[in-house]
């Protein structure tokens, strides 16, 4: 064995980095679950204040797995479909932290938060068929 060939790492199987994915994105579901079990019970009477307390688990959580998601060596097309789904993850952070700006909720902003959402679980499926991982679950 040549000392280019030791010096050089390993890069993980495709097997090892969707074990990688899901280690690091189990707190985000785990916290995500919590988070639309709390919009369950909101309406036209729930402040910005209330939706901003109960999303503040959320953003924190999409902000640990966007650091840590960006942190792997991916294979080159693995980590653009990455990038783009930390995209979809800040804006959907953009979506929560403007709760906190409003006196009530209103239907365009939850609407904007769908869609958010919607694209990111959309990017997240991506970034799952190149790990070999099945689709997000439906919520």
């Amino acid at each position: 064995m040549t000392a280019e060939a030791t010096s050089q790492a390993r890069m993980p199987s495709r097997a090892e980095l969707a074990q990688t994915y899901l280690r690091i994105v189990k707190p985000l579901n785990d916290a995500s679950d919590r988070f639309y079990k709390r919009t369950a019970h909101w309406n036209q009477q729930t402040t910005g204040k209330e939706a901003a307390k109960d999303s503040a688990p959320s953003i924190a959580a999409l902000r640990t797995f966007d650091d840590k998601v960006l942190r792997v060596d991916w294979p080159p097309e693995t980590a653009v479909d990455v990038k783009e789904l930390v995209r979809a993850d800040r804006a959907f952070i953009g979506d929560l932290r403007a709760l906190e700006n409003v006196d009530v909720l209103s239907l365009g902003l939850v609407n904007q938060a769908r869609q958010d959402t919607t694209k990111g679980g959309a990017a997240a499926n991506v970034v799952r068929a190149d790990l070999g991982l099945p689709p997000v679950r439906k919520r």
